[in-house]
């Protein structure tokens, strides 16, 4: 269990590389696939109010895939487990407390702008906030996009075409 600062990538890179080949071995699927469609997703919060809104966007992923009519009765998040008193999993405590009407929060759909801003920033990596503490952090963390970087200057068939980028048909 990661217990100092930055151990959380690793552990979790070691812990899903392990599970992912005793589950092939226990399976017979070695060298059918991948067994986990990407790697976590982390990335730097600004403040407790915004930790809460993709704390919120976790807990509504099976509501909003429509597996559950309400968030906490998806038996496999830690809203449900909370609810039920099931302690089969421990988890820690968390960073911050919950409101009162967590629950109801939590059911309440983010809107459109939520969502696109917190989708924005775990498909980019980039820090979650506001944007001038997004710059700031993303500089004393070194971030930097994810991907091959974006080709520069003109491919050679583009002298031809007259147009960047356009290969001549004939």
């Amino acid at each position: 269990m990661p217990d100092q600062d930055g151990a959380m990538s690793p552990f979790i890179r070691w812990l899903a590389a392990v599970h992912a080949a005793r589950w092939r071995l226990a399976h017979d699927a070695i060298g059918r696939g991948a067994v986990y469609q990407s790697r976590f997703k982390s990335v730097p919060v600004q403040t407790g109010q915004q930790l809460l809104t993709v704390w919120r966007y976790i807990e509504l992923n099976p509501l909003r895939a429509e597996l559950v009519k309400r968030a906490e009765l998806w038996p496999w998040s830690s809203l449900g487990a909370s609810t039920t008193g099931d302690d089969t999993v421990t988890l820690g405590p968390p960073p911050l407390a919950t409101p009162s009407d967590w629950i109801e929060r939590v059911n309440a759909l983010q809107t459109v702008g939520e969502l696109a801003a917190i989708r924005n920033s775990l498909d980019s990596g980039q820090p979650f906030g506001d944007v001038a503490w997004a710059e700031v952090a993303k500089q004393e963390t070194g971030w930097r996009p994810r991907g091959r970087p974006p080709k520069r200057g003109r491919t050679p068939f583009s002298i031809l075409s007259g147009e960047k980028g356009v290969r001549p048909l004939f």
